[in-house]
């Protein structure tokens, strides 16, 4: 209490929109923003220290829905395919994004697919959303990694 709000810094693009989604202890924000590339569609985007980044897309749009206090994000990116909607992962701001369908093992991608991560804890415990792959019906997950230990400044 006592202290004032300050506002979050603007996009670097003229007229892009943007959405704060998180924030964590350090102060990082993550969310969506106007992609300053193309000045159209929406990318992830962290801001943290006074700057913006664009944490890019699989293809087409991707939203950064939670960050950890080990700077891990997590969210949604679109694939223009049939699935379109992908759940992904950041191991830290500026590094290249990640499928989580690619990360999870052989076994539990041939019956599962993830569809967007919404949750991330300090141990990189993942919430994501998907369905069924046999029975097309949607279900929550709970991504556990098998050495915690790894969920180290970034994965």
């Amino acid at each position: 209490m006592g202290q004032h709000p300050t506002a979050l810094p603007k996009f670097a693009v003229p007229k892009a929109g943007a959405e704060a989604l998180a924030v964590n202890d350090s102060g990082v924000v993550v969310g969506k923003a106007t992609s300053p590339t193309s000045g159209t569609g929406e990318h992830a985007a962290a801001w943290a220290n006074g700057v913006v980044t664009d944490l890019g897309t699989l293809k087409g749009t991707s939203v950064a829905y939670a960050v950890n206090n080990r700077g891990v994000i997590v969210g949604v990116s679109d694939t223009n395919s049939a699935s379109a909607n992908h759940a992904v992962l950041w191991s830290r701001i500026g590094a290249p994004i990640q499928d989580l369908n690619n990360l999870i093992s052989a076994a539990a991608a041939s019956a599962v697919f993830l569809q967007s991560a919404s949750a991330i804890n300090d141990n990189c415990t993942v919430v994501a959303q998907g369905f069924v792959k046999q029975t097309k019906l949607s279900q929550a997950f709970l991504l556990i990694l098998n050495n915690p230990s790894q969920c180290v400044n970034g994965l």
